[in-house]
C-alpha cells in the first residue's frame, strides 16, 4: 500500500482496513512526505463519524484523527462522542499503532458526551434550565461528557438506551420537519443512522439541509443545517420531547461518577450565570467543566475561558477541552494561551488510558 492509498484508507469503511491504512503511514512516515491532517492547535475534544456518520462536512474516522495528533506531534488527543462507543476500540488500537517506538507516545482519552433531560422539580435544575433557555433557547435538558470512559457492559447499555431514546425523537423531528419544509427528498431515519445505529440533532440536521439543497459547499451547507436545527428547539416547529424512562441530568452525572469516570460540565453557560450553577453541578457529581462550547469566533472567548479556569480552581474541578472540531467551520483551528494552561495537562494524565 503507498502513501496516498493509506491516506485514502483512514476513512474506508472497514475498521481492518483503517488500521492497516494506519501501520502502513507508520512504516512510511518520514518528513518528506505530506500532512495529512486536519491541522489543529490541540486534538483534546475533537468528534470523529462515531458521532455524526457521513452527514457533516470534515469528519474524519478514529484512526484518521489519531494520526492527524500523531504527525502533529501533539501531547494527547481526548475523542468524545455523542451517546456512542464506537470510537473506543479503534482509538486504542490506533493509539497503540502510532505510538510504537516512539520516545513520547501520544497520550490518549476517551469520552462519551450525554444529552439528558432536567428534573425541573428541583430549584437548582430549574435555574440551570432557565439560564440556558435564554441563552440557547433550549432549557429543558443538558450535556454532561463522561472523561476517562472505558468500555463496560454497564456503560453500553446506558448508551443503549441513549440511542434508542434519540432514534425515537428523530424519528419525530424529522417527520415534522418534512412537513414544514416541504421536503422534495425520500429521507428516512435510516438513511441518517451511523452504522452502530446512532444519531444526532447535527447529523440530523446536516441530512435534512442536504436534502433541501442537493449539490452545494460545505459552507452553505453548514449554515443551513444550523438553521435546521434551531427549529428542533422547544417551541420550534420540529421538536420533540424526550422519551419517559432517561435518567435525568442529576442522576446520569451522579451515575457516571459511581461507573468510575470524570463527569464533565461543557461550557453551556458563561461567566456568572456558570458560577452561580457551579456549587449545584458539583452536588450532583460534577468533577471537571470543558472548554467546548466556547468558540473562537466569540469575541470574549479566551476572557470566559480564564473565568472558567478560575471557577474550577475555586471549586476544586478538574479542566478539559481543546479544539471541540467537529467538522467545517468548527473548533479552535489556531493556538489559544489558555491551551498551555496546566490544569488540562493534569486532568489528561488522570484520566489517560493506561496502555
Amino acid at each position: 500500500m503507498n502513501f496516498e492509498l493509506a491516506a485514502k484508507n483512514l476513512d474506508a469503511e472497514s475498521l481492518a482496513d483503517r488500521l492497516a491504512a494506519l501501520q502502513t503511514l507508520r512504516w512510511l512516515e518520514s518528513p518528506s512526505l505530506p500532512r495529512i491532517g486536519p491541522a489543529l492547535p490541540s486534538y483534546d475534544h475533537i468528534h470523529t463519524r462515531a458521532s455524526y456518520g457521513d452527514a457533516a462536512p470534515g469528519v474524519f474516522s478514529a484512526s484518521h484523527m489519531v494520526w492527524a495528533a500523531h504527525e502533529a506531534r501533539a501531547t494527547s488527543t481526548l475523542i468524545v462522542e455523542h451517546e456512542s462507543f464506537a470510537h473506543m476500540d479503534e482509538a486504542i488500537q490506533g493509539v497503540r499503532i502510532v505510538n510504537h517506538g516512539m520516545p513520547e507516545p501520544l497520550k490518549l482519552a476517551l469520552a462519551i458526551e450525554f444529552k439528558a433531560p432536567l428534573d425541573l422539580r428541583d430549584p437548582d435544575a430549574k435555574r440551570l434550565g432557565d439560564y440556558m433557555l435564554k441563552t440557547w433557547g433550549q432549557g429543558e435538558a443538558a450535556w454532561v461528557v463522561g472523561v476517562g470512559a472505558t468500555l463496560t457492559p454497564e456503560l453500553e447499555q446506558l448508551v443503549r438506551q441513549f440511542q434508542q431514546a434519540k432514534r425515537i425523537r428523530s424519528e419525530q423531528n424529522l417527520a415534522r420537519l418534512r412537513q414544514c419544509l416541504m421536503l422534495k427528498h425520500d429521507l428516512t431515519l435510516a438513511d441518517v443512522l451511523t452504522p452502530e445505529g446512532n444519531i444526532t440533532d447535527r447529523q440530523l440536521s446536516f441530512a435534512v439541509a442536504a436534502a433541501e439543497l442537493g449539490d452545494v459547499d460545505d459552507h452553505t451547507l453548514a449554515r443551513r443545517a444550523s438553521a435546521v436545527r434551531r427549529m428542533l428547539n422547544p417551541g420550534g416547529p420540529a421538536y420533540a420531547p424526550f422519551p419517559h424512562g432517561l435518567p435525568t441530568f442529576q442522576e446520569l452525572t451522579a451515575k457516571l461518577a459511581q461507573m468510575g469516570m470524570m463527569p464533565a460540565f461543557t461550557a453551556q453557560l458563561r461567566g456568572q450565570e456558570l458560577a452561580d450553577v457551579a456549587p449545584a453541578l458539583k452536588s450532583w457529581g460534577m468533577a471537571a467543566l470543558d472548554t467546548a462550547g466556547i468558540e473562537p469566533f466569540e469575541p470574549d472567548a479566551e476572557k470566559q475561558i480564564e473565568f472558567l479556569f478560575r471557577l474550577a480552581e475555586q471549586h476544586g474541578f478538574g479542566v478539559v477541552g481543546g479544539s471541540d472540531y467537529r467538522g467545517v467551520g468548527t473548533g479552535w483551528t489556531q493556538h489559544a494561551a489558555w491551551m498551555n494552561n496546566p490544569m488540562l495537562r493534569e486532568t489528561i494524565e488522570r484520566v489517560a488510558y493506561r496502555f
